[in-house]
């Protein structure tokens, strides 16, 4: 995923990921 966007922080895709996560839970 980061190295599709990488002109974004992994921070912030991880801030994301949680994100969905929280919505749907993904092992």
């Amino acid at each position: 995923m980061a190295a599709a966007l990488p002109n974004v922080s992994a921070d912030l895709i991880w801030e994301v990921v949680r994100k969905l996560q929280s919505r749907h839970p993904v092992v």
